[in-house]
């Protein structure tokens, strides 16, 4: 996620350091309580914390991350110009997640879910810094999830963010131009095809031992052939 940031920050001429540092700290909070985040799951394999709740717990807990790191942050004395990374990359966005699992649960009985009870509580990014780590926060956690990808792949699911985003309004307080927004497409997927490139399917050590095996048979059966033949030439013609 630093390096879709750093890059594409660098080609709308931001500020790279800022950029590469508040996307170190942007997730602190989530230290207070790893077991609950899908990414640390294999890191807990027998925590039941996160299907013990229900969606509307659930969303709280997520989104509690936020305050939690703004806590952290300041009792660490970071600068405030590195923890604003830290609400701003959220934004007011909808935990989706959650909030389609409530709408769910509602068609069984339960209460309708509001969707501010799914939202984080913002502010909305800020800077063209915080902007474009927001977007590269799902870009990330969205190219993860494609295997084989295509160039053609990954330009699609950047403009289907970048559009999501612009859809829930989350960019209209960032200094982001239409032509900024085009410079930061084009680094991000310059980033993603560098990064996930496709790469030669390489053989195991067992199947280079079996076809290292196979040559060198196949070399001394023809050794053989040749020294027969070569025997065979030497002897002398019968004459009848």
């Amino acid at each position: 996620m630093a390096n879709l940031s750093e890059a594409a920050v660098r080609a709308i001429g931001g500020d790279t350091l800022l950029t590469r540092v508040g996307c170190l700290y942007h997730d602190i909070g989530k230290l207070l309580n790893p077991e609950f985040y899908a990414e640390n799951r294999h890191l807990y394999p027998e925590s039941e914390t996160f299907r013990n709740l229900d969606p509307y717990q659930s969303a709280q807990m997520i989104i509690r991350h936020v305050s939690d790191g703004i806590a952290m942050a300041r009792d660490w004395r970071l600068p405030e110009k590195v923890i604003h990374f830290i609400p701003e990359h959220h934004g007011t966005t909808t935990i989706q997640y959650f909030y389609h699992k409530a709408l769910e649960n509602h068609r069984r009985g339960d209460r309708i879910p509001q969707r501010r009870d799914f939202q984080y509580p913002g502010p909305r990014p800020q800077s063209r810094e915080t902007a474009v780590v927001m977007l590269a926060d799902s870009v990330e956690a969205a190219s993860r999830a494609l295997e084989g990808a295509s160039p053609a792949d990954f330009a699609a699911v950047i403009d289907r963010i970048i559009q999501n985003k612009i859809a829930e309004e989350q960019l209209h307080e960032a200094p982001l131009t239409l032509g900024d927004l085009a410079q930061v497409r084009k680094a991000f997927l310059e980033v993603l095809v560098g990064t996930y490139h496709e790469r030669p399917q390489y053989p195991t050590r067992e199947q280079t031992r079996a076809l290292e095996v196979s040559v060198h048979a196949d070399a001394k059966r023809s050794s053989g052939v040749r020294t027969r033949k070569k025997k065979e030439q030497k002897l002398p013609r019968l004459i009848d």
